[in-house]
């Protein structure tokens, strides 16, 4: 499309390309576009000047086709000189066409690639349609039900040290946890989905221009267009992680919301005038007929209106709109000098025509950029240097103490390709200190690019991790296969680090367990065994034996002693009310390890009601891990006193353990427990237990009490629908029986959809929803079953994988990594 006179009204449109699997993804590059088409990455040129693309060929192939709106997509240029791309949750195996060569796997992950030197890489992500990122290099992925995340964590760096159990890397930043939205537009749903909460969104954008003025500038934008609106949330923090905030004039409406039912915007760009650009679907119906009810699909014209489609440019009222720079045919001079410019769509522009022309003689005007520019320009004028592998340790030694927090933790990064040098080396080990955590943060994941001299810094560091979770798994990534040696420097002042940061001092021993290294566990028995200090020791030898048992090894007779000997301070801890709630629930874990009559009896006064509900959960998965038919049959002895989540974590525990398992299929027989208290994800677990025994008995009992025809059911509660509601029963009943895995405005848990707003669904299609739940179900709430090398079995929705873990997302239990 040509607009001749900017006036941002297009006079002519021409077809540059067809004939393309449906494009929805274009980022210029090398005189022509990259295009997202799966299952190819397509590189198009016109190289005659008619306007009509004569070079066409493949770059990237592999990407899975699947849904039309989940497909890879959303290429940009980022500020480290790589291409990005937005999963679109179709995943794929992807490989270079040029010579077939493997590029990788992209399973729930996004991923990024340089076509001239053919480098592909997964990363962190797996973002549905777009990316926002600012000018720093942060992203921040969409998910439908979530309108903005953020990358906190790299896999790069996770995946330096397999056993560390990492929680999700892509959290939900917003402030309250909540996707509410304000709509205005009347209600015209096909897919039943919560009103007034998000549930499409997409396109998300970072404001990196001056067109919506300074104070909005940075802030994060995204489209919800089955809801009619753009929602957006202001950025604040100073750490690794944002927190996203709605500002004071948007607290309860939307930055944009149209009464019109058929405005959809799907995608948000930074334009070349300073603007923000809106992608208006602009059809009756933007919702896709595979997640409808069958019964519906053929009654509705899903593609009315499918011949319009419109661009919007938004502005404040007082700006002044610019005619977008030719770039294209400007000088080295004039390209170096436009990263200073203001407008994110021009500086990226110029840092990508610099990169393509590889001219040296721009060296010597961005390095005086590099020392003279804004914060912002200096680090645009680094990469672009070392973009033309020009950067020398003497110019990156300057930046590593770079007034900006920002320029020195991309310097550290920049970093790690130059750990050989000694100078390098010798600025990053006097940076622990730094002021800024940001800086400190990739500091920690840094070091682990290093020798064996990181320890030490990694050692200072772990004592400023202030609860921070991130740092502490920055650190933990950063000390591979070696993390006994970190626990080597932190010894002499461990009781002080097990006030400030217990889970540190856990997770830490749990590494060292999960290597099974005689080698490294020696050396954890004996600081054991030197300590006077208890809280550090039982976290220790807690740590120890999970990383033992998530590996599959056995402990040692050594381990199994020092245990033996701590068994006193461990009851003593476990029952004490006084004792510090980390250190009482890593005594409550070692529990299990006792066949002693008084530390079942104990185990057991753990899981009624009284103790805090952390306690009551560590000592249920205590008893299961305990394996004695003797306790297990007691559990039972007792269940009228337990809690409902006390029930239901005790169940799924006997899914997956014999000896609870038979105990809790004979109080079934037994009418002690209800066959409606296993629900259809523990049920499901018991079909996959490893003892044929309990498998085919609990298959026997559940057939008993199992209707097979969903259909008959709905059919039997329809005239249900006629009858006068009561909302105070229904609202207790949803209380114990959904909050366990759906969240309401804000309140229950996030296992299954959000149903907030769910009362404008029509009573038919509710019905359907609660009596045969898995008739439609969206592919992000799908129940997966692991089966791990022990043997174990869990459930769980998968909310977070990489090649290094899986995290399950699992009902009235904390997320499984």
């Amino acid at each position: 499309m040509q607009d001749s006179n900017h006036d941002g009204r297009f006079e002519k449109i021409t077809v540059f390309a067809d004939n393309l699997p449906f494009p929805n993804g274009v980022m210029p590059w090398d005189a022509g576009i990259l295009v997202t088409a799966a299952p190819d990455i397509w590189y198009l040129r016109d190289g005659n000047g008619n306007g009509i693309a004569d070079q066409r060929r493949k770059i990237l192939t592999g990407f899975a086709e699947g849904n039309q709106q989940l497909r890879a997509n959303g290429l940009y240029w980022g500020i480290d000189n790589w291409i990005y791309g937005a999963n679109g949750r179709s995943d794929g195996e992807v490989h270079w066409v040029k010579n077939n060569k493997k590029a990788g796997s992209i399973r729930r992950r996004d991923f990024r690639f340089r076509p001239g030197g053919q480098e592909f890489e997964a990363i962190a992500g797996n973002s549905q349609f777009g990316t926002g990122h600012d000018d720093w290099g942060n992203r921040f992925p969409v998910f439908n039900n979530i309108p903005i995340r953020q990358v906190v964590l790299e896999d790069r760096y996770i995946e330096r040290t397999p056993q560390l159990s990492v929680p999700e890397t892509v959290p939900n930043i917003a402030s309250d946890g909540e996707n509410r939205l304000f709509p205005i537009s009347r209600e015209a749903f096909y897919i039943p989905q919560p009103s007034g909460y998000s549930t499409s969104a997409c396109g998300p954008a970072v404001q990196r221009g001056p067109g919506l003025g300074e104070t909005n500038n940075g802030d994060a934008f995204s489209c919800e267009p089955v809801q009619n609106l753009i929602t957006r949330r202001h950025l604040e923090g100073a750490g690794p992680q944002f927190t996203a905030v709605r500002i004071p004039a948007e607290k309860d409406r939307e930055f944009l919301a149209s009464t019109d039912t058929w405005f959809h915007p799907v995608f948000l760009a930074n334009g070349p005038d300073g603007a923000l650009y809106v992608v208006d679907f602009y059809r009756k119906i933007v919702e896709h007929p595979h997640w409808v009810a069958p019964e519906l699909r053929p009654k509705v014209k899903w593609d009315e209106g499918s011949a319009h489609g419109r661009i919007w440019r938004i502005h404040s009222r007082n700006f002044q709109l610019t005619n977008p720079p030719k770039l294209q045919d400007a000088s080295i001079r004039q390209l170096v000098d436009s990263l200073e410019n203001e407008n994110g769509w021009v500086h990226d522009t110029a840092h990508r025509l610099l990169i393509e022309k590889q001219d040296q003689s721009s060296i010597p005007l961005l390095t005086a950029l590099v020392h003279n520019g804004e914060p912002a320009t200096r680090l645009r004028a680094l990469y672009a240097i070392d973009g033309q592998r020009a950067l020398t340790p003497k110019l990156l030694l300057s930046t590593l103490i770079d007034p900006d927090p920002h320029v020195r933790a991309h310097s550290i990064i920049l970093s790690e390709a130059y750990m050989n040098n000694i100078a390098v080396q010798n600025r990053l080990l006097k940076m622990t200190q730094d002021p800024s955590p940001l800086v400190r943060y990739q500091l920690a994941l840094s070091l682990g690019q290093m020798d064996d001299l990181r320890f030490g810094a990694l050692a200072n560091l772990a004592h400023r991790t202030e609860g921070d979770r991130w740092q502490r798994m920055a650190i933990l990534s950063s000390v591979g296969h070696k993390p006994e040696l970190l626990l080597n420097e932190l010894k002499k002042n461990l009781a002080v680090l097990t006030l400030s940061d217990p889970a540190f001092v856990q997770q830490l021993a749990a590494l060292i367990g999960a290597s099974a290294k005689e080698e490294a566990i020696r050396p954890l028995l004996s600081t054991v065994s030197q300590s006077s200090d208890t809280n550090s020791v039982v976290l220790l030898v807690s740590g120890l034996m999970y990383g033992l048992k998530q590996t599959g090894n056995n402990p040692s007779n050594l381990v199994l002693q020092t245990l033996s000997n701590l068994i006193p301070v461990v009851r003593t801890l476990a029952s004490s009310d006084d004792a510090r709630l980390p250190s009482r629930l890593a005594a409550t874990r070692l529990l299990a390890f006792s066949t002693n009559v008084s530390e079942n009896d104990l185990l057991l006064s753990l899981i009624l009601p009284d103790p805090p509900r952390e306690i009551q959960t560590v000592a249920v998965d205590s008893i299961a891990e305990n394996l004695s038919e003797i306790l297990a049959a007691r559990v039972f002895t007792n269940w009228a006193a337990y809690t409902r989540a006390t029930r239901q974590q005790l169940l799924k525990n006997a899914a997956r353990t014999t000896s609870l398992g038979r105990q809790s299929l004979d109080a079934l027989e037994h009418g002690i427990v209800s066959p409606w208290e296993f629900n259809p994800a523990t049920r499901q677990a018991f079909q996959q237990q490893k003892d044929l025994e309990i498998k085919k008995r609990a298959n026997r009992l559940f057939a008993a009490d199992t209707t097979p025809d969903r259909e008959a059911v709905v059919r039997a509660f329809k005239p249900s629908l006629d009858l006068e509601g009561d909302r105070q029963h229904g609202a207790l009943i949803f209380s114990q029986s959904c909050l366990a895995c759906h969240s309401i405005q804000g309140v229950g848990a996030q296992v299954g959809p959000d149903l907030s707003g769910i009362s404008s669904h029509a009573k038919e299609t509710l019905l359907i929803d609660i009596l045969d739940p898995n008739r439609q179900v969206l592919p992000d709430y799908i129940a997966y079953t692991c089966t791990t090398m022990n043997g174990d079995t869990f459930s769980g929705v998968i909310a977070a994988e990489s090649d290094a873990s899986i995290t399950f997302r699992r009902t009235n239990e904390t997320d499984l990594a």
